[in-house]
């Protein structure tokens, strides 16, 4: 079955475990080769032939201790696809760091010449090779089919990899040249076009031959080391088929999933083709440093790990969202299908690979702050048509330039890839920006808005549609959509609001309203005279009575009659009906301005009158009178709550019925008296025998308050400041499935007692003045309390409450060990592990003695559970051993008691070193046992550069 290898590897880990590999060259293959060697027990240093420290890996190989660090291919020519990494350096800490110059991840250009540079400068110690002859050896990986690839420091792992893989087709070697040093640099050229090269995954190693022919290759396989060489340095390329192609349309913000359509540029012979792509901040990546530090060299031996080594790293954690298909890889060892999302710390990334990935753990220390984001998605699909590939992105994510790196691979091969990067940008508002069709215009016209919204880096987009925008005093002009209608001469503030991403900006723009030109200047014909007007000017001024009259016109508001105190019945006796008993305090009286466009009609007031504007749906002509009452006439009753003002509005006949807006007015000196905010207030219409509330929206404005409010009819309207109800949520942050309280005592109703208390949640409805409830899943839940007074008035208020996923709560249970075995036994340990609380991961540790032997993550839903399994060696001396398998605060332990076995194996006899040549494929038995404990048809230095190669081709393909 086909493997995914090379393609399904998140470049964010990449980032952090490719320097690994390359850093950890100098100091591991000697180890390998020793454990390879079972009968050796300590590395000794090598007479060169050139300066430097080496540690001696047999008779046949020296490893120089810097040769990760001098043989570096050139990063900036021939290359198809770059991207800038960390700034890695490595070292020891003894010897201090060395910038590996591998800071830019690339792959090569088909058919384009690779050079590589040996430059003993990028040493620590700047050492001079002059005269040193050089040998460029290159080992090409075809294919990412076949076995994981083996841990270095895992002899078992090795012995089985090679046994199987002697004769792989999927390893060429070639000696590429040999040149000699000058001073310290010498260089080489590597082109691709030459026959049997081409696309792959390339491995270079430098080696010096201090005596015999050196490396022996034949039939494009390595079949042994004649006398002694010395490995100077390593470095890889990966050479590509063809370049991919990526296509990403419109623009994107923090949050969005973006669709990247991407054709592999390649084809496929067994329906497979895999396909990556990541995308990260490059530039902030680019800034920060990591440093790898390797064990001292006097200190590696058989036991030395990865989990020896030390990672120094400036990022803290990683956020963004990981989206991998099964059989995602990582150095050769396969992790199980991951969606990840969210903030990671750096630590716990190396963690899960390690362990998921089956190999040790470096430890890690930070030694920054910086949070890089970066998310990637993998896939396979059957062909090598085009496809969508989706990579989420979150919230959270810095705006700016990104990169955005795909990679593609055919029926895991190595020579059918191809790659390419896009460079996008994720926006971010800046600020928005409103302008108006005309800023100037006549009373009762029209002027429309248009909002852009400007995002850095990027050009503005209109957002009208989706902008907020209003009018900052609506008797000067309302708004409706993006349509501005001018209601009176002045100016007035026009104010745009647009969010994004949880983002908002505002813009203001001032609009100048100026009288209307309908050329109708009279000043006291028409309205019966009133005050100096002898009616004169206008052709209906005959029925004046030359100003004599007791009522009077507002200076500011000329058209409009004022009444106050007995006047009031007597001038309006006929025209509005005053209910008995009651006690009319001012009344005014306009005729209605009909809007054709609009199909409405409009009566406005002086600002003495409590009532502002009166605006009709329909086109109506006549007269509008308010009066103001100093409360409730008896006919109506009490209003809800504490009556602020009372107000009767009579329209011509024809428009009683028609629904229309009125706004009200109520000073600041009103809301000190009433103890009463805007937020309290609320207006009513009296209708069908009781008062109704209508939607009324409120708006501070100077001096007071300003109320609009939508009525279906016109008849006696109120204010009134009333009291929402309040409630208390216990726990005020409940999780899943937990018990909460929604607890309304604390209300208190404006008027009257509460007689009752409903509760809606989720479209199920509840009663009661405490109530108890649970919700199944996590979100964001609104909950509308309604309560009732005993006059039948009701009063609403809704709160979202945020439900949480429960915590997950793992258990140890269960746990089966050996009670006895004889030492060198596999003991085989079992334990049920529970979780009880929500869905969550845990890391699952097993210790036996003293030593921490495995760790496993186990991801579990809540109320679900699993058995996991470890194995520990019983050790050659006797006694009761403790096993323990702990999770967070839990813990479980059994004992063995180990007896000392009669057939313990003694050491083997270190062997004498011999000048015989290394045995060859036809040296060993067939049954594949060796005395030199070498796995069959590989001497150790054969052995050496094949775990090299691999190691490296592994790195390039993560």
């Amino acid at each position: 079955m086909f493997n995914q290898r090379t393609l399904a590897v998140l470049l964010t880990s990449l980032m952090v475990f490719a320097p690994l590999a390359g850093a950890a060259t100098a100091g591991t293959p000697q180890d390998v080769a020793d454990q390879l060697q079972s009968n050796t027990t300590t590395i000794t240093a090598a007479q060169s032939s050139v300066p430097g420290t080496f540690l001696s890996v047999n008779d046949n190989v020296d490893v120089w201790d810097e040769a990760a660090l001098p043989l570096r291919v050139d990063r900036s020519s021939g290359v198809a696809t770059s991207v800038k990494n960390l700034i890695t350096l490595a070292g020891t800490p003894n010897q201090g760091t060395t910038d590996l110059g591998i800071n830019d991840l690339v792959t090569y250009q088909n058919g384009e010449t690779i050079d590589l540079t040996f430059d003993t400068d990028r040493t620590r110690a700047g050492l001079e090779f002059d005269g040193t002859n050089l040998e460029l050896l290159a080992v090409k990986a075809i294919s990412s089919d076949g076995p994981e690839v083996p841990r270095t420091l895992d002899i078992d792992e090795l012995r089985t990899f090679f046994e199987e893989e002697n004769d792989s087709p999927n390893l060429i070697f070639e000696s590429v040249d040999t040149k000699q040093v000058s001073g310290q640099t010498v260089s080489f050229s590597f082109d691709t076009s030459d026959s049997d090269r081409g696309p792959g995954a390339y491995t270079f190693i430098a080696v010096n031959t201090t005596s015999g022919q050196g490396p022996v290759i034949n039939n494009d396989n390595l079949t042994r080391i004649d006398g002694h060489i010395e490995i100077l340095g390593t470095d890889a390329a990966h050479v590509q088929q063809s370049d991919s192609s990526v296509s990403v349309d419109g623009t994107h913000k923090p949050g969005d999933t973006i669709e990247f359509d991407v054709n592999p540029g390649v084809s496929t012979s067994s329906s497979q083709v895999e396909h990556v792509v990541a995308l990260w901040n490059e530039s902030a990546v680019s800034q920060e440093t990591m440093e790898i530090l390797a064990p001292n060299s006097d200190e590696i031996d058989r036991d030395t790990t990865l989990s020896d080594f030390t990672i120094e790293h400036s990022i803290q954690t990683v956020e963004g969202v990981a989206d991998m298909e099964d059989g995602v890889t990582a150095f050769g060892r396969t992790l199980t299908e991951n969606k990840a999302s969210g903030v990671f710390e750096l630590a716990n990334i190396v963690s899960f690979l390690a362990n998921n990935g089956n190999f040790e753990e470096p430890t890690t220390q930070k030694t920054g702050s910086t949070t890089v984001y970066a998310s990637a998605t993998s896939l396979q699909v059957s062909d090598g048509s085009t496809t969508t590939v989706s990579v989420d992105t979150t919230g959270n994510f810095d705006a700016g330039d990104y990169v955005a790196v795909h990679m593609a691979m055919a029926d895991g091969d190595l020579t059918k890839t191809s790659s390419e990067r896009v460079d996008l940008t994720l926006r971010t508002l800046n600020s928005v920006e409103v302008t108006l069709s005309d800023s100037t215009i006549n009373s009762g016209d029209t002027t429309t808005a248009t909002v852009n919204a400007n995002f850095n880096q990027l050009s503005s987009e209109e957002v009208t549609n989706e902008a907020i925008i209003t009018s900052r005093d609506s008797s000067v002009a309302t708004v409706s959509g993006s349509t501005i209608t001018a209601q009176s001469e002045g100016t007035v503030t026009i104010e745009a609001t647009y969010t994004e991403n949880g983002v908002t900006k505002t813009d203001t723009f001032d609009l100048t309203i100026e009288a209307s030109d309908d050329g109708d200047d009279s000043s006291g014909g028409g309205v019966g005279g009133g005050g100096d007007g002898d009616g004169d000017d206008g052709d209906d001024g005959d029925d004046g009575d030359d100003g004599d009259d007791d009522n009077q016109q507002d200076e500011d508001s000329p058209n409009v009659e004022i009444f106050e105190g007995d006047e009031i019945a007597e001038e309006l006796d006929g025209d509005i009906q005053i209910p008995e008993g009651s006690t009319p305090t001012r009344a005014e009286r306009t005729q209605t301005q009909v809007d054709e466009e609009s199909g409405t009609s409009r009566a406005t007031f002086t600002e003495e009158s409590t009532v502002e504007q009166v605006e009709i749906e329909s086109q109506t002509e006549g007269s509008v009178t308010v009066v103001e009452y100093e409360n409730e006439p008896a006919e109506t009753g009490d209003t809800p709550g504490q009556v602020v003002s009372v107000t009767q509005i009579e329209v011509p006949d024809n428009a009683v019925d028609s629904a229309g807006t009125i706004t009200k007015r109520v000073s600041d000196q009103r809301l000190s008296e009433m103890d009463a905010t805007a937020e309290d207030l609320q207006v009513f219409r009296f209708a069908e025998g009781e008062w109704q509330s209508l939607p009324t929206e409120a708006e501070e404005i100077e001096n007071g308050v300003r109320l609009v409010a939508e009525t279906p009819g016109f008849s006696f309207f109120a204010v009134s400041a009333l009291d929402d109800p309040t409630f208390e949520v216990m726990p005020s942050e409940p999780t899943v499935g937990e018990d909460v309280t929604l607890d309304a005592s604390s209300s208190e109703a404006s008027v009257g007692e509460i007689v009752s208390y409903e509760w809606s949640i989720d479209g199920e409805t509840q009663t009661g003045e405490v109530i108890t409830t649970s919700f199944d899943t996590a979100g964001s839940i609104d909950v509308t309390l309604t309560v009732e007074n005993e006059g039948g008035n009701t009063r609403s208020v809704t709160e979202t409450v945020t439900i949480t996923e429960r915590p997950a709560a793992f258990e140890v249970s269960n746990l089966d060990v050996p009670a006895e075995a004889m030492s060198g036994d596999t003991l085989e340990v079992t334990v049920e592990i529970s979780n009880t609380g929500g869905a969550g991961e845990t890391t699952v540790t097993y210790e036996f003695g003293d030593a921490v032997e495995d760790e496993q993550t186990v991801q579990l839903d809540g109320s679900d559970s699993t058995t996991l399994t470890f194995t520990a060696t019983a050790p050659e001396e006797g006694g009761s051993y403790e096993h323990t398998v702990s999770v967070g605060e839990d813990s479980a332990t059994g004992v063995t008691d180990v007896e000392i076995s009669a057939q313990t194996p003694t050491a083997t006899p270190e062997p004498t070193a011999t000048s015989e040549p290394t045995p060859t494929a036809t040296d060993t038995p067939d049954d594949g046992d060796s005395d030199d404990g070498f796995a069959p048809g590989f001497s150790p230095v054969i052995a050496l550069l094949a775990v090299i190669g691999v190691a490296l081709i592994a790195r390039r393909r993560s």
